[in-house]
């Protein structure tokens, strides 16, 4: 038997989509004026980097926020990734940007929230939160359970209560997902 969904939730979830689609999300800035963005201060506060003559990141070695594995390559545009732990589009979904330009430019900077991370490791993450998705390390783990926790507090966040209890199994070195180690 398939399953019709009726006229009002249709229009329920476009809305939604429309909200998240209308929240722009900010670009990587340099909001110290020193010719590095965001991204690339967080890369040279947390890899070993090569610097190009012009300053660019040429390559990098670093570890992966959420496996821990080692990252080691020259086309760090490429293989390397800024994360939010808590995703942007979850926090514009739930409303959290709001007419609140501000409170978009924080959230999308905020250092808590961004984890240096394979390509490979956030395409798997993709947009998902905990309970759909769990960091493959028991120290990345601990670490995205804290810093979560941090993020949702600082920024007025939601989390629902499969979303709390991942993050408690977390926090305990756990997945969190029935069936995942």
């Amino acid at each position: 038997m398939i399953s019709i969904p009726t006229r009002g939730l249709v229009l329920a979830a476009l809305a939604l989509l429309l909200i998240a689609a209308s929240v722009r999300r900010p670009s990587w800035e340099d909001t110290d004026n020193d010719g590095r963005n965001t991204r690339q201060q967080i890369l040279e506060w947390t890899c070993q980097v090569a610097l190009g003559p012009r300053g660019g990141i040429l390559e990098a070695r670093c570890l992966d926020g959420y496996s821990g594995e080692l990252i080691e390559t020259k086309r760090v545009s490429e293989d390397i990734e800024i994360d939010h732990l808590y995703p942007w589009s979850v926090a514009a979904q739930r409303g959290a940007f709001a007419d609140r330009k501000l409170a978009r430019e924080a959230f999308y900077g905020d250092l808590d929230n961004l984890v240096v991370t394979s390509s490979k490791a956030n395409a798997k993450k993709s947009d998902k939160m905990p309970g759909e998705w769990c960091p493959p390390s028991v120290l990345g783990r601990k670490s995205a359970a804290a810093r979560i926790r941090r993020v949702v507090d600082r920024h007025g966040l939601p989390l629902l209560p499969a979303e709390s209890a991942a993050v408690e199994a977390w926090e305990a070195g756990e997945c969190g997902i029935p069936g995942q180690p």
